[in-house]
């Protein structure tokens, strides 16, 4: 079993999607889809922190500002690099665990995310990583990740810019999961990786 640490729900969250831009403030129930996103997650027992992280663009102060006024924290960082926003929120905000999810996904609630968190916690042998979409047991709008932020810290400093669609970073798995090899893969209705 895992120690408890410090864990920390990050949902990634910009403006300038490709798809359809200004997804995570369209009107969802008559607010916006984040809003609705964070109200879902706010209860979870299992997360000491929430961080919004979204881009240092100008057009994304309107996500920090219904961030603020919901009482969550935001970290704004590089706009190409996905990857380098989460990392970077998660050691601002002293994470031992992170939990990754996309705010385009207004689904998921807060007894889900923490199940996801005990089953990371709980795993025998040990897990590394937890996703609750590498096996496609959950709808899409549920997907989310767990894993230790010491994972990261081989292959999160910037150190050039992100090739655009070609670099994992600018993709929001973590790096050493990306390399299946170095994991041992297990299904419980969640697929945990570990050493």
């Amino acid at each position: 079993m895992k120690p408890a640490g410090h864990t920390v729900g990050i949902p990634q969250a910009r403006m300038g999607s490709t798809r359809l831009p200004g997804t995570v403030l369209l009107p969802l129930l008559g607010q916006p889809l984040l809003a609705v996103l964070l109200d879902r997650l706010r209860p979870a027992q299992l997360v000491q922190s929430w961080v919004i992280a979204t881009t240092d663009h100008a057009h994304d102060e309107a996500i920090e500002n219904l961030a603020s006024a919901m009482g969550f924290a935001c970290y704004r960082g590089h706009p190409e690099d996905c990857l380098d926003r989460y990392y970077h929120a998660a050691r601002e905000y002293a994470a031992d665990h992170v939990v990754r999810l996309t705010a385009d996904n207004p689904l998921v609630e807060a007894g889900f995310v923490d199940w996801v968190i005990e089953q990371y916690r709980q795993a025998s042998p040990a897990c590394d990583y937890a996703s609750s979409g590498r096996s496609h047991t959950f709808p899409l709008v549920s997907r989310l990740k767990c894993f230790p932020l010491r994972n990261w810290r081989p292959h999160g400093e910037k150190t050039s810019p992100p090739a655009a669609n070609t670099s994992p970073r600018s993709s929001t798995s973590i790096p050493s999961a990306s390399r299946s090899k170095s994991f041992g893969l297990t299904t419980t209705g969640l697929n945990c990786a570990g050493p």
